[in-house]
């Protein structure tokens, strides 16, 4: 397969598939990762061994995590509700919070003054 075919699957200039041949640099983002795997018929976890990544290119890599949203979250009603929730549940962590903030201000206060007491 010619390297302007693979850029064209890929969405990618035929310069960036030329750097991942010469050992340069190596794709960043999962999707172009299993779209490589894909073109070229393997296994995700055979592309990446086949590949010979080094240590040191392995540091060019992007040390966080992608964060895919699960496929149920295209819905625009799933994606509101999942949002109303998680909002609801910071709200209820922060108010718990502060509760457990006055609670422990007013046992303080209260050992404070039953010491005093025995003194």
């Amino acid at each position: 397969m010619g390297r302007q075919r693979l850029a064209n699957l890929l969405g990618r200039s035929t310069n960036a598939i030329a750097r991942w041949e010469r050992g340069e640099s190596v794709p960043h983002d999962f999707n172009t990762v299993a779209g490589l795997a894909e073109v070229l018929e393997l296994d995700l976890d055979r592309l990446i061994d086949v590949t010979g990544v080094h240590d040191e290119r392995r540091q060019m890599m992007p040390t966080t995590p992608l964060l895919i949203e699960p496929s149920y979250l295209e819905v625009p009603a799933e994606k509101a509700r999942y949002q109303t929730r998680t909002a609801i549940t910071a709200v209820v962590l922060i108010s718990f919070g502060f509760l457990l903030l006055w609670a422990s201000k007013e046992l303080w206060h209260a050992l404070v003054d039953a010491w005093q007491s025995l003194v």
